[in-house]
């Protein structure tokens, strides 16, 4: 029964100095450090179960840590460990230069990182995908251009209203909508309100084969499942100059109306 109690001891330790940032064998070496006052190499290994070979290259990575000291002694080589106590103020000091840090991380986080980045979606469940995520955005308003029909590439009618649209206007987004002219978009142009949308018509002389959706700075742009694509550009520029084409689409199909 003592047995057994000290290796849960030991056990308990070992998962301690790990949750320090120690790995097992550096853990296992500081606990064969503590039992002795000055410990050889030779004992180490026979306390901690480790290769001898093993035990030099720890000691170095221990000694880095100011976790033991290595003594001369007589023509000997001993080793001495530093009192666990030392661990909690190496953590103090941890803390406190991240603390002092943190204002620095900040001012990264609110750097605006230049470089676009694109996002490939393929087929329905792609497509599924991609409608959680511009669901779950924080953004209010989508400004789309399409034919109406994209949607019915991938998913059924009633998927778009069971899921989409429900879940759009439980979370109150709101869309304004440049949709070209056909018996179909004038029938979606009807739900507007009832869909938290604006729609606005264009002659089919105009046609828009693609859907296009900008949302904050991200550009999504949905083909049919012809070309089975659709992709999302996140990037400043591209989605303020999308901004721009979109109002200037907005005002003149308000012209033609």
């Amino acid at each position: 029964m003592i047995l057994c109690n000290a290796m849960k001891t030991e056990i308990k330790l070992l998962r301690a100095l790990e949750a320090y940032g120690l790995n097992e064998k550096q853990a296992k070496l500081y606990l064969a450090c503590l039992k002795h006052d000055l410990a050889t190499v030779q004992d180490l290994s026979e306390k901690s179960g480790l290769k001898r070979t093993t035990i030099y290259s720890l000691i170095e990575s221990l000694e880095k840590l100011d976790l033991i000291h290595v003594i001369k002694k007589k023509k000997k080589t001993y080793i001495e460990a530093q009192p666990p106590e030392i661990l909690i103020e190496a953590l103090g000091n941890r803390k406190e230069k991240l603390e002092r840090a943190l204002p620095y991380f900040e001012e990264i986080k609110k750097q605006p990182d230049h470089h676009p980045k694109f996002i490939l979606y393929r087929g329905n469940e792609g497509f599924k995908n991609f409608w959680r995520d511009i669901l779950h955005s924080s953004e209010k308003e989508w400004l789309i251009m399409t034919s109406g029909k994209e949607f019915l590439s991938f998913v059924s009618e009633s998927y778009v209203v069971s899921r989409i649209i429900k879940e759009k206007k439980k979370r109150d987004i709101k869309s304004r909508q440049i949709i070209s002219d056909s018996r179909y978009a004038r029938e979606i142009v009807k739900k507007d309100k009832e869909e938290n949308r604006e729609s606005r018509i264009v002659s089919h002389k105009y046609p828009l084969a693609s859907m296009e959706i900008v949302y904050g700075n991200k550009v999504a742009i949905i083909s049919s499942c012809c070309e089975n694509l659709l992709i999302v550009i996140e990037s400043e520029d591209i989605s303020r100059s999308h901004r721009s084409y979109f109002e200037m689409l907005w005002d003149f199909a308000g012209k033609q109306n």
